[in-house]
């Protein structure tokens, strides 16, 4: 997912998951629980373009996972590094515990069938406020 975050291809994402799979963002700016989560491809897909359109991921990094696997189904937390563009400002991010991924298995693939992303409060590392790119 981290590869096709930052070369911005919502199709090579969409291929990891599951098709009932869903994101859920704690941190997302709604009051509406509903506007936090995206179930099926369609609603993934809108909120894939919504964060390429926010974001230009240029390193996306997936750190100190910790996997669980039982039978059929695989939980995997990590910290989160992200360097990215939005609104001009170059920001850099550590979010230590951020995502939780759980993973079914379907044949010999392993696909997503939830992400919840934010769980934790973002260190930004460096800001770079009035950094034009």
């Amino acid at each position: 997912e981290a590869d096709a975050a930052e070369r911005q291809d919502i199709n090579a994402a969409l291929r990891l998951w599951a098709p009932d799979g869903a994101i859920i963002d704690d941190d997302f700016k709604s009051p509406n629980a509903e506007d936090r989560s995206w179930t099926g491809m369609e609603q993934l897909r809108e909120r894939y373009i919504r964060e390429f359109q926010e974001r230009r991921y240029e390193s996306l990094k997936h750190l100190n996972l910790s996997v669980q696997i039982n039978g059929n189904e695989a939980i995997v937390t990590n910290d989160l590094m992200a360097v990215f563009e939005t609104d001009n400002v170059l920001r850099r991010l550590h979010l230590p515990g951020s995502d939780r991924w759980v993973f079914r298995k379907d044949g010999n693939a392993w696909r997503i069938v939830r992400l919840e992303v934010n769980r934790t409060a973002s260190t930004d590392l460096s800001v770079s406020a009035g950094e034009e790119r």
